[in-house]
């Protein structure tokens, strides 16, 4: 008997709580669902604006690192 397991994060954006479009509202789930993984994974996160000020932190020392510095 072979068994699985599944495992899964999630990120929750509330409308018109956080975003009133879609793609605003589906880009703010995201980054709520980065958070729960960076957070230890398994879990489920509410978007917070504070989380997308982190992750934009983080996205731009790691395009530094790949391509360098700005000029």
């Amino acid at each position: 008997m072979v068994e699985k397991v599944l495992h899964a994060s999630g990120g929750v954006a509330l409308y018109p709580d956080h975003a009133l479009q879609w793609d605003a509202l589906l880009h703010c789930a995201d980054t709520a669902m980065y958070a729960s993984k960076q957070a230890g994974r398994h879990q489920i996160r509410l978007y917070q604006v504070h989380a997308e000020a982190a992750f934009l932190a983080r996205a731009e020392v790691a395009a530094q690192a790949v391509v360098g510095p700005k000029a």
